[in-house]
């Protein structure tokens, strides 16, 4: 099994990723993390998860959020997943970030979108955009590679 963390699981796309993953033969959520609701049940939060999804949302420093996985997937606001993705990586995860942090795989491409959108231009994490995949496979088919260990969404 692969062993899940979604962080921002609380919000509408955090939610849809939850979904998706229960219906996944080979996933298993092991954590959920988010900024707010925390120490809810997943399904005190969204009663249609009821004996589906019933782990406790918990605070992103929480110990037990901590917890290496195999995939990690940031349902963040723009900001988020580039100062958070680095540890995971570390701890040997992959990192799909549904935010605009990682949609680029270098700096002006990214500056350009954060400026256009109000956002501070400098990415925090620059080291990591030349590894980055925009996963959009239809285009990008030929990027992807087995040991892709880090997508933009």
């Amino acid at each position: 099994m692969i062993k899940v963390k979604v962080v921002g699981c609380g919000g509408y796309g955090g939610v849809g990723i939850v979904e998706l993953l229960l219906r996944h033969p080979e996933a298993k959520i092991q954590t959920l993390v988010a900024a707010t609701e925390t120490g809810l049940p997943m399904s005190e939060l969204y009663p249609h998860l009821k004996g589906f999804c019933d782990l406790p949302i918990l605070k992103p420093d929480d110990p037990a959020a901590q917890e290496p996985a195999d995939v990690v997937f940031f349902s963040t606001p723009d900001g988020v997943g580039m100062v958070q993705a680095p540890a995971e990586l570390a701890k040997g995860a992959r990192v799909i970030d549904y935010s605009g942090d990682f949609r680029f795989n270098n700096v002006e491409d990214y500056a350009e979108y954060a400026r256009r959108i109000g956002r501070d231009p400098v990415h925090k994490t620059p080291e990591l955009l030349p590894q980055t995949v925009y996963g959009l496979p239809e285009l990008n088919r030929k990027a992807y590679s087995k040991n892709q260990r880090l997508v933009g969404n």
